[in-house]
């Protein structure tokens, strides 16, 4: 079987890649497609797993343009099926639509999946959903999870979105819960040992992670942010001379400022010093107290405060490889994950990590869907008692400090629940997602 994976975004690769290291094992021919020629084919390859390097069924090819990527495809008859994260342009083309049917397959990507098809109008203005009429599949973790997350949006979207989800029941599309495909038994058995001397961590060490508060300005409320964490931002750049740092670091400066200032709420939580700098020397104070290592791992679009270089033992970047991941390498020598309503906290459960979500306030999210999406309701994705714990930062601020590591407990029982619930608690997951692929292919007579 040749699967034709198409990745629109680097990241996608973190999606696609216990799909294709499976594939690879069970002999499969894989052919992982960009659309922009600006990679270095090798690097992708070691980010995905180096013992791949030389294998004959992995093929990277990149695409200068979209009716390139077409022509291609046009000629190629040997690809059984098409497996990307959401309905791609190319695929609508007259040459392609009739050849692809039955053979497009969009794998699930979290809570993003349902963001990304209720606001298919603002993302994808050229590549209207109603154009891919041909017979497809979406591969959900499950079925009650899915369901829930389009319920919110029938309640609390409005119109447009709500009518962008209906692609999502139409006749063409099948539904298959195959599971949380992110984690697999490859990633979970991952030799601690190595991924200590990997990081420079000491043998006999345990680790915390924390996801730094993930400021976007490009959120409604930049004066509550900006409160939290934005006043803390250096804005000096390596490629700016001095005198243009300088100036440009103080102008942002007293924008940050004058946001803070134009609402009370926020002018009142930077008087009480409610923010991350507090946040940061806490979670450091509680690393100390239990004898762990406070690590952050920070990504590429998020820039980091002062006080989180100095107060981390270590700092890592996510985008070094793909399989597994830097956060995945770490979890396996993790006692607790932080982090704020963040989708990697369906890795951390999947790995057996307690994970404590900071609750943030209505500023964080940029409007009401969106934080029904990621509510901290009980029994929901980010507050459920005995695997995700969920305090308010006011909270944390107080007592965090003050806490043990033995506070953060997994019930067994309970990570069940969630597993069942949203992840799917069967651990031959890829084994249901390679028989339906299977099936597929036998459905198109080969």
């Amino acid at each position: 079987m040749k699967l034709f994976f198409y990745c629109q975004k680097i990241n996608f690769l973190r999606v696609y890649s216990t799909i294709i290291n499976e594939a690879l094992n069970r002999n499969h021919l894989v052919e992982v497609c960009f659309d922009y020629n600006e990679h270095d084919i090798d690097d992708l390859k070691k980010k995905l797993i180096n013992n791949y390097l030389n294998n004959k069924n992995l093929v990277f090819k990149t695409f200068k343009t979209n009716q390139e990527l077409i022509d291609y495809l046009e000629l190629d008859k040997s690809i059984d099926i098409y497996i990307l994260i959401y309905p791609s342009k190319f695929l609508i083309d007259n040459k392609l639509i009739n050849k692809v049917s039955n053979k497009v397959v969009f794998i699930k990507s979290g809570i993003d999946t349902i963001a990304t098809y209720m606001h298919w109008h603002l993302i994808s203005k050229d590549n209207p959903l109603d154009l891919h009429s041909y017979k497809k599949y979406i591969f959900t973790w499950t079925t009650n999870f899915f369901n829930e997350l389009i319920n919110i949006v029938n309640t609390y979207g409005n119109k447009i979105e709500k009518n962008n989800l209906k692609y999502l029941d139409e006749l063409n599309l099948e539904n298959i819960p195959t599971g949380f495909s992110e984690i697999d038994n490859h990633i979970n058995s991952f030799d601690k040992s190595i991924i200590k001397k990997e990081f420079n961590i000491e043998m006999n060490k345990d680790i915390l992670i924390y996801l730094p508060y993930p400021i976007s300005f490009n959120r409604p409320n930049k004066s509550w942010q900006s409160a939290y964490s934005g006043i803390f931002l250096n804005f000096k750049k390596d490629n700016r001379n001095f005198i243009m740092n300088s100036i440009i670091s103080v102008l942002k400066k007293i924008a940050v400022i004058l946001l803070i200032l134009s609402r009370p709420s926020s002018i009142f939580w930077s008087l009480k010093g409610y923010n991350e700098k507090n946040m940061i020397k806490s979670i450091r104070k509680f690393c100390d107290k239990n004898e762990i290592l406070f690590v952050i791992k920070r990504r590429n679009k998020h820039r980091l405060i002062d006080e989180a270089y100095n107060s981390a033992d270590l700092i890592i970047d996510d985008n070094k490889s793909f399989y597994p991941t830097n956060y995945q390498k770490l979890l396996r020598i993790s006692k607790l994950v932080l982090g704020y309503h963040s989708t990697a906290v369906f890795e951390a459960v999947k790995m057996n990590v307690p994970y404590l979500n900071i609750e943030s306030p209505i500023g964080h999210f940029a409007s009401p869907l969106i934080k029904n999406l990621f509510s901290t309701k009980k029994n929901y994705l980010f507050n459920f008692s005995g695997i995700v714990w969920n305090h308010k930062i006011k909270y944390l601020l107080r007592n965090f400090h003050n806490m043990n590591i033995e506070d953060f407990k997994i019930i067994d029982q309970q990570k069940h629940k969630y597993v069942k619930k949203f992840l799917n608690e069967d651990n031959n997951g890829l084994d249901t997602l390679f028989n339906k692929l299977n099936k597929i292919k036998i459905e198109n007579g080969k």
